[in-house]
């Protein structure tokens, strides 16, 4: 209900057409892989495409993706660290980046596959234990049998 409050019912459609895309990409992408085994890397499907100008602008473009997601995992890390220690902010900011930085330093995509499997597994994770707490919890609002108040859903969504 939340992402659909954000969303608005466009976001039905965009989140399955989007998966399509991904997943389209994904085949293009390995078929390039099967084509070339010599590829490594986006750069050098830019290259094989466009030339040097293609590898150029994908690596600038890969690296400015880098530095800016890195930069806001930095502040949404040592802001949240900062909420729950009530630790000042520069601390939570350099134990952020003393956490993150090693992962910056992996070069092989054999262990970055491995960390992506466990972040996948850590949503499952939470997931599962929202899910076990919305049926648990019987008796606070939000739970499976007691809800919350929602814009959304007025007062008809009893009768369904």
């Amino acid at each position: 209900p939340f992402g659909l409050r954000c969303s608005g019912w466009p976001g039905l459609v965009l989140v399955p057409l989007l998966g399509c895309v991904c997943m389209y990409t994904a085949y293009l992408l390995g078929r390039i892989l099967e084509v070339s085994p010599l590829v490594r890397s986006y750069a050098d499907i830019a290259m094989m495409v466009f030339g040097r100008t293609g590898n150029t602008v994908v690596s600038t473009f890969f690296f400015m993706e880098l530095v800016l997601g890195l930069t806001g995992f930095l502040i949404l890390g040592g802001d949240n660290l900062q909420a729950m220690s009530g630790l000042p902010r520069h601390v939570c900011y350099c134990m952020t980046a003393v956490l993150v930085f090693p992962l910056c330093l992996i070069t092989e995509f054999k262990q970055i596959a491995v960390i992506s499997v466990l972040g996948v597994l850590t949503n499952v994770a939470i997931l599962a234990l929202m899910m076990w707490l919305w049926v648990s919890d019987a008796d606070d609002a939000g739970s499976a049998s007691a809800s919350a108040p929602s814009e959304h859903f007025h007062g008809w969504w009893h009768s369904l």
